[in-house]
């Protein structure tokens, strides 16, 4: 039992990461608390009134339109979000053990995910399209 490992990873290389990024180290745990206070949580249910009452609209009213394109919206953005968390994590973990270049591949989808999300919160009648084309759509 005494050969089995204590942890994962390279200790020498975490062991650089540390001394070389410690200003980082030190304000990580700043950066954890508010990415867990704004991901690292449930998201709000949609007034219930405001369901009902457009309900009772003809399909494709463009009030009941408006009203689905910001909860997808909401909620795409939201889960971009929790993604580029995620993400920012397994750059972490890489990075730490000596994997920058496996790090620096997730860079790309990180960022895409950021842009995608902006563009989304900023104009969500595009949830429509994002959900059209990815593979969100369960239908």
């Amino acid at each position: 039992m005494a050969d089995l490992p204590i942890g994962v990873g390279s200790r020498e290389s975490q062991a650089v990461f540390l001394r070389e990024n410690e200003e980082f180290t030190r304000e990580y745990p700043r950066l954890h608390a508010l990415c867990t206070q704004v991901f690292i949580r449930g998201l709000p249910l949609p007034d219930e009134g405001e369901v009902e009452r457009l309900r009772m609209l003809p399909e494709g009213d463009p009030a009941a339109i408006q009203f689905e394109d910001k909860l997808s919206a909401e909620r795409i953005t939201f889960f971009l979000g929790r993604m580029v968390v995620d993400d920012f994590g397994e750059i972490l973990m890489l990075s730490g053990n000596g994997y920058g270049f496996g790090a620096y591949k997730i860079v790309r989808g990180m960022y895409e995910r950021v842009v995608t999300a902006m563009y989304i919160a900023k104009d969500p009648a595009e949830a429509r399209k994002f959900i059209r084309k990815t593979s969100f759509n369960t239908q």
